[in-house]
């Protein structure tokens, strides 16, 4: 079944693609799509591969730092590079959008934890709190002090 589903979605991409160009912004889904299977598949180049397209036309059309499907791209990236055990690629991506995303502060703690950096894993467990209670409170960073939970 997912040989087929990646065969339409490939039909459907290359279609895209003539038709559209290959930086249009709806070939984004498509090529996520692609990564995604390819992910479950265990194909981690592959999916690398259009999950970094996908990315390039987004942050070419969106800011980086604000476009949540961006944010989104990277943790995928990140899960395809620790999949792999390549850890610095995986802190890369996720470190990109730790402030803006407590959740990647999670998968930073357990790549840490994995690499035996249990300090850094504490840390970003920290981190990870503290921003889920800032945003949960809606207290400005500039005022936030830790240990004042």
């Amino acid at each position: 079944m997912p040989e087929q589903a990646l065969g339409c979605i490939s039909k459907a991409l290359a279609i895209q693609l003539d038709s559209l160009g290959p930086d249009h912004l709806d070939n984004c889904i498509l090529y996520n799509f692609l990564g995604d299977s390819y992910t479950q598949q265990g194909k981690y180049e592959l999916a690398r591969e259009y999950h970094t397209k996908s990315l390039t036309i987004r942050r070419a059309i969106f800011d980086p730092d604000n476009d949540d499907f961006i944010l989104t791209i990277h943790e995928k990236l990140a899960k395809a590079y620790e999949l792999q055990g390549d850890y610095d690629l995986a802190l890369e991506h996720l470190e990109k959008i730790w402030d803006i995303r407590p959740t990647a502060c999670h998968s930073i703690s357990c790549i840490y934890f994995k690499q035996g950096l249990y300090s850094k894993a504490f840390n970003f467990i920290w981190k990870s709190h503290e921003l889920q209670y800032i945003r949960k409170n809606d207290v400005p960073n500039s005022s936030y002090r830790p240990g004042l939970l």
